[in-house]
């Protein structure tokens, strides 16, 4: 299954939040699991990673309320807007947008080839626009 996001990043790209709320976003997730949330702010990264054992189950976005995560991923109850994204695993390219709606979304990351005129994973979009 192929999930056209286009508008969904379109829409994305009106919206925005506070870093402080991404962070907690991807530590209530993290919490919720017993996992861990990682963030390198001074590298510049753009997504918090949520992690389990090591491997990236989400990602919440540091500048735009959304959070991409694992099916079977519990969520934490939130008082704030949040476009939540519940995908196929993060892994598997199940995504397909335009260059142009995720540049605007993200600032960057359209024209990666890891994303451009294909169907691409959540951690294609990830990698594209970290």
């Amino acid at each position: 299954m192929t999930l056209e996001v286009s508008a969904l990043f379109l829409g994305l790209a009106e919206l925005e939040w506070q870093g402080a709320e991404a962070l907690a976003t991807a530590a209530g997730l993290a919490d919720a699991i017993g996992g861990a949330a990682d963030h390198d702010d001074g590298a510049g990264e753009d997504w918090a990673r949520v992690l389990l054992a090591r491997e990236q189950v989400g990602m919440v976005h540091m500048r735009r309320p959304i959070a991409l995560v694992e099916p079977d991923l519990p969520l934490p109850a939130r008082g704030h807007e949040l476009l939540l994204i519940v995908s196929l695993p993060l892994g598997v390219p199940n995504m397909r947008a335009t260059p142009e709606a995720i540049d605007q979304a993200f600032g960057h990351g359209g024209h990666s080839p890891a994303v451009l005129d294909v169907v691409f994973s959540p951690m294609d979009l990830w990698f594209a626009t970290v």
